[in-house]
């Protein structure tokens, strides 16, 4: 039997997002994230917002991806700013950590490709 998809109110999404800024270090440090997405989803359950630890773990796959969608659309020069009403938010906790930081991401790249030539030019 398929189970229906929970939609997620305004409410239980700011939750959410708080819980997730509160517990993204811990994200970030393990390999293996599936008990921080249980505690995440027992304690939107304890605010009252039924969830399950994998509707979480979706939530925080679909919000990321949306987010560097977002960020990529607004550009490393600013852009148009983004109409998403979770983007600031999200770019508060998110946007300075490396992987989704795209304008030190392409400096690195550039530098990095720079000293690639300037080695081959050396030898």
């Amino acid at each position: 039997m398929k189970r229906r998809r929970n939609a997620w109110s305004e409410s239980a999404e700011r939750h959410f997002l708080e819980i997730w800024e509160e517990r993204l270090p811990q994200l970030r440090g393990a390999r293996r994230n599936a008990h921080i997405f249980n505690e995440m989803a027992t304690e939107l359950q304890n605010r009252g917002f039924l969830v399950t630890s994998l509707e979480v773990q979706t939530k925080v796959h679909n919000f990321t991806q949306r987010f560097r969608k977002e960020q990529q659309c607004v550009g490393v020069s600013g852009g148009a700013p983004s109409d998403w009403k979770y983007f600031h938010i999200l770019k508060r906790f998110l946007g300075n950590l490396p992987i989704h930081n795209t304008t030190n991401l392409v400096f690195e790249s550039i530098a990095g490709e720079f000293s690639q030539i300037c080695l081959s030019f050396s030898k």
